[in-house]
């Protein structure tokens, strides 16, 4: 029996909805807009503010919230969908985003029981192009994962990672057959219930607010090197220039030019203070 794939125009008044919820997280779209973002295999995922393409959405560096309609369900999700997004987010077990991994745990562990997380290894044997299969490697209820669930999720999608570069390397590939995905959070329920849909959406809000707050390795090394007490100790240095005999004080430009003090002939010294 063929399945009847619902016509774009029903996710219409689902992005209405969410834009109640998802406030300044989603932009103010047309309807034609909405149109243009759902993909042909029926699913759509929520652009950020400045997203104006599919390509921007599902390769942005960070999850996405995505909806997929059948004639008689509604499944919405939080998805690590291309590598960059899953290693960045593997960044919130580091000490410095301490605050958002509690921050995501304490969310995760709010979600209703229906809610799951999964890890994917999606296998692409051919090329990039092509459509992928799923291989679950990691699948809880979210509202059950705990600090080192969460080291565990991470941990899996680190050796799908490796196990593709391996692939790739030993076998000359011109593409990385294996990639992980991580669904943060999803649920399925039926259509037709929009309180439902609004209670989803608002549980996963945070979570996703969460995550769009974690950094990239390199931005975390730049404020650590920036906010380092050493750092900060060399950023409030200067340089004072004085006649090592006399102490008679110099400005920078005229210590340059006469390098000899003009009272007893000695070498001007230039000595590190802090303020």
């Amino acid at each position: 029996m063929e399945v009847q794939v619902p016509s774009k125009t029903v996710y219409f008044p689902l992005f209405r909805l969410a834009e109640t919820v998802l406030q300044d997280l989603l932009p103010k779209l047309s309807d034609e807009e909405i149109f243009a973002l759902v993909s042909n295999e029926n699913w759509v995922a929520f652009p950020l503010p400045g997203e104006d393409t599919k390509d921007q959405i599902e390769n942005r560096p960070d999850p996405h919230i995505d909806l997929k309609l059948t004639a008689t369900t509604v499944r919405i999700g939080l998805r690590c969908n291309t590598v960059p997004s899953v290693e960045k987010l593997a960044n919130i077990l580091q000490d410095y985003h301490l605050p958002e991994k509690d921050a995501l745990v304490e969310s995760m562990q709010k979600l209703d029981d229906d809610f799951q997380t999964v890890v994917y290894a999606k296998i692409k044997e051919h090329n990039r192009q092509e459509k992928g299969d799923y291989e679950t490697s990691f699948q809880r209820r979210t509202n059950q994962l705990d600090k080192k669930e969460i080291e565990a999720m991470f941990e899996e999608s680190g050796r799908i990672r490796e196990r593709g570069k391996n692939r790739m390397k030993d076998e000359h590939l011109p593409h990385n057959p294996v990639t992980p995905v991580i669904e943060i959070a999803f649920s399925t329920f039926d259509r037709g219930d929009d309180q439902m849909f609004v209670s989803k959406l608002s549980q996963l809000k945070p979570i996703y607010e969460t995550c769009l707050k974690v950094k990239t390795a390199a931005s975390i090394r730049a404020e650590l090197r920036k906010s380092s007490p050493k750092k900060s100790k060399m950023a409030s240095r200067r340089a004072v220039f004085t006649c090592s005999k006399c102490g008679k004080k110099f400005a920078k430009e005229e210590a340059k030019q006469r390098k000899f003090c003009d009272v007893d002939g000695m070498r001007i010294h230039a000595d590190l203070v802090y303020n």
